[in-house]
């Protein structure tokens, strides 16, 4: 049984700004996107009962927890318009998305070196598989898909404001790496479920003669 987390470090779309004037020279060049990603190794628990990993009538023997954060900074290039307003451009991008925790529980009545016990951690383990083989054929979608969203994020000019213009700026990437992501946790969801299936758990069950009460 798994339960993943996508923590989304943004908010809603910024609203629309007037375009630079033209002449202010190498304004269309690209903002520099980068992607820094990485997962940590599971962490195997054994502190939780089958009544603390379970809810309402489903009794879990275990679960496996999963953690993903995406955050994101932005450099952003101004240049003044007299008499109060300024044009802005990004310049860089660098985002961070990794997989920050992964928790593996095996619920407190399996004895370690039991057939129960083992019989449960392979099936958690490959929840695990599930989180790091999607994690990792994602990775050139949400890179390609953070290039373009940077791509799109034209100059534009505005009223100078310390720090609203980045926020919104931020917030526009945001938006437009929303569905990606999105699709993403949608293939956890659908791997997951296909690990967990009346089926798999009576495969699972008949692997040992003995199960805890």
């Amino acid at each position: 049984m798994a339960a993943v987390a996508l923590a989304l470090v943004w908010a809603a779309p910024a609203e629309a700004a007037p375009a630079c004037p033209p002449q202010i020279p190498g304004w269309e060049r690209p903002a520099a996107a980068t992607l820094d990603t990485g997962k940590v190794q599971p962490v195997y628990r054994h502190d939780r009962t089958v009544n603390d990993l379970s809810i309402g009538v489903l009794r879990r023997q275990g679960l496996t927890n999963v953690q993903t954060q995406l955050q994101l900074s932005v450099e952003v290039e101004i240049v003044p318009v007299p008499p109060q307003s300024a044009c802005y451009r990004l310049k860089t991008v660098k985002g961070r998305w990794q997989i920050i925790n992964i928790e593996v529980f095996i619920a407190f009545e399996h004895q370690p070196g039991s057939c129960s016990y083992t019989a449960t951690r392979d099936h958690e383990n490959q929840h695990v598989a599930v989180a790091q083989t999607t994690y990792d054929a994602h990775l050139p979608v949400v890179t390609a898909a953070l290039t373009s969203a940077a791509n799109r994020v034209r100059p534009f000019q505005s009223v100078r404001d310390d720090g609203t213009i980045t926020n919104n700026l931020v917030k526009q990437l945001q938006a437009e790496l929303a569905p990606t992501l999105a699709a993403y946790e949608a293939e956890i969801k659908r791997r997951n479920g296909d690990l967990d299936t009346p089926g798999s758990y009576r495969e699972v069950a008949s692997r040992c003669k003995v199960w805890p009460k």
